[in-house]
């Protein structure tokens, strides 16, 4: 069994804190399942995930620990199911038993008279070296404030433990690598994993609540939470696990609020373009693409392979620099060049996408070369007024906001693609306040001004104007490299081109960028990748459609 097996039900929603618990309420009053049925099925489920983890290893010492509320409802049934599988259990409850909720308290009183370990917090001290697992049941979704006291010790002391458990870990593999026929230390490295979402960490924005447990797993239940991808609660909530226990599938309709949707290969593969025998290239789409600064001439040629990398049939450059009097080491020959001195009519004649912005340089708005900056702006104009699908990126978004008040109203769709500091200028908020409330940010930005908003960050957020809004997990660090921006751009616009509606495009690009980096990081390793590297993957991942759909 593979723990992938656990993923009966993936969920493809991401939850706010509020939405986690109208669930709740909706799956036991209109669906009629009772509260304490979901909590058995939740702490069930994570006691066979650990139960898969450590593969009846019943010398393993099991730390569950448990608060007031819920999800110390589900602790207790986790430490029950444990015991009764023959591990070594031990339950540590922080709080008053007075202040247990009704289904809390009947799971206490259970895991009590079917034998199960409760120790003290002294005992937890003096114990807590001794532990191979620790299950956090603390806090769950419904937190609202910081951490202190009691509880801010014990997780303080959680973590210091996995950082002695980690540290020791270092040692034993150098000290065997030097000498194979001795071990050093028995002790096994601490796996925590938490109930639902790490304790302190906020369910809607991913922040900390002064203090969270940096989890090794989060075992969610029926649909993920917005924080397990967002801020802090990528690195402390670890791999996510979903699993089912029993949500029904139409409860998202009864939802008071527009749950976000979570882009899935599942999801993904519905988008795809289907190829035909008869295409040829002017019928794959033709992308005209302008960019290019006085140092920045290969952002749109990395654009241009984005572009194709994704089935676009034609790519034609202009730069907005004279390209003639530049040397460019130019290896790239599928793409067709026009000089920005050719009149505009000219340069996007049968075009049917454009690109405007990779390496233009936003300052130059203001740059004391009046007379190109006037020509970059009315060019832009000139684009907007045009009755053809538009991608704005990199420079291009500081045109867009500096003459957003004199641009008529378009009816041809515009995708723009700021990362964070592009977007913090795009709406005079900071990078951190932007980041305490991304998801609505992102989405108000889309409504006013009429634009697929894709904003770009470790989780990407795709907002329609319309009001879906997608989030896209997939990308690794290897993508921090320069010029990323700049092919997504290109594979964006890529999908534009065939006559792909803005949003899936949007959803497209950013799906095929970022796992077409998790794959390419694979041959080449994230350190070393370079933007163009990611075509590789990309190409990887068309073979594996191609041969599975």
């Amino acid at each position: 069994m593979s723990y992938k097996d656990f993923i009966k039900y993936s969920g493809e929603y991401l939850l706010t804190s509020k939405e986690s618990l109208e669930i709740d309420e909706i799956t036991q009053n209109i669906f009629g399942v009772d509260s304490i049925v979901l909590m058995e099925l939740a702490g069930k489920g994570v006691a066979d995930f650990t139960d898969y983890l450590l593969k009846k290893d019943f010398e393993s010492k099991i730390l569950v620990v448990c608060g007031v509320g819920n999800n110390g409802g589900d602790g207790f049934v986790v430490a029950k199911h444990l015991f009764q599988k023959g591990y070594n259990i031990s339950l540590f409850f922080i709080g008053d038993e007075k202040k247990l909720k009704k289904d809390s308290r009947t799971n206490f009183d259970i895991a009590k008279k079917f034998g199960v370990n409760f120790i003290s917090e002294s005992e937890f001290l003096s114990e807590i070296s001794k532990f191979s697992v620790i299950i956090d049941g603390i806090f769950g979704v419904g937190l609202d404030r910081d951490i202190n006291g009691v509880y801010k010790r014990v997780i303080d002391l959680i973590n210091h433990q996995k950082k002695l458990s980690e540290s020791r870990d270092k040692t034993k593999k150098l000290q065997n690598i030097l000498n194979k026929n001795r071990v050093f230390f028995n002790n096994k490295t601490l796996t925590i994993i938490s109930i639902d979402i790490p304790s302190g960490v906020h369910g809607t924005t991913g922040e900390i609540f002064g203090v969270a447990v940096k989890a090794d797993y989060s075992i969610t239940f029926g649909f993920y939470k917005i924080a397990h991808f967002f801020n802090s609660g990528l690195d402390y909530c670890g791999e996510v696990i979903p699993i089912d226990i029993s949500f029904p599938k139409n409860a998202i309709d009864y939802l008071s609020t527009k749950p976000i949707k979570l882009v899935t290969e599942r999801y993904i593969i519905d988008l795809i373009p289907e190829s035909k025998r008869d295409s040829y290239k002017n019928k794959n789409g033709h992308l005209f693409i302008f960019g290019g600064g006085e140092n920045t001439l290969g952002a749109p040629i990395i654009s241009s392979k984005g572009a194709f990398s994704v089935g676009v049939g034609l790519v034609t450059l202009t730069f907005q620099t004279d390209f003639k009097e530049k040397t460019i080491n130019f290896d790239f020959p599928e793409v067709m060049i026009k000089s920005f001195h050719n009149s505009f009519d000219f340069l996007i004649k049968n075009v049917n996408c454009f690109l405007f912005g990779p390496g233009v340089i936003g300052d130059e708005i203001n740059s004391t070369d009046k007379d190109s900056v006037e020509k970059i702006k009315n060019f832009f104009i000139y684009l907007w007024n045009k009755n053809i699908p538009l991608v704005i990126d990199g420079g291009g978004l500081d045109y867009f906001i500096f003459l957003e008040k004199n641009l008529s109203k378009r009816d041809s769709p515009v995708i723009i693609t700021p990362h964070l500091g592009e977007f913090s200028r795009l709406t005079g908020l900071s990078v951190s306040e932007i980041k305490k409330d991304a998801v609505n940010t992102v989405l108000e930005f889309a409504k006013k001004f009429n634009v697929v908003t894709v904003l770009k960050s470790s989780t990407t957020i795709i907002a329609s104007p319309d009001g879906e809004i997608f989030l896209n997990p997939f990308g690794n660090e290897g993508l921090s490299t320069a010029g990323s921006g700049d092919f997504l751009a290109g594979v964006i616009s890529g999908f534009l081109s065939q006559n792909i509606s803005p949003l899936n495009s949007a959803i497209l690009g950013t799906y095929f960028h970022g796992k077409g980096g998790e794959l390419t990081s694979l041959k080449l390793s994230k350190k070393s990748m370079k933007a163009t590297d990611i075509e590789i993957g990309i190409k990887e991942l068309w073979l594996k459609i191609e041969q599975n759909y």
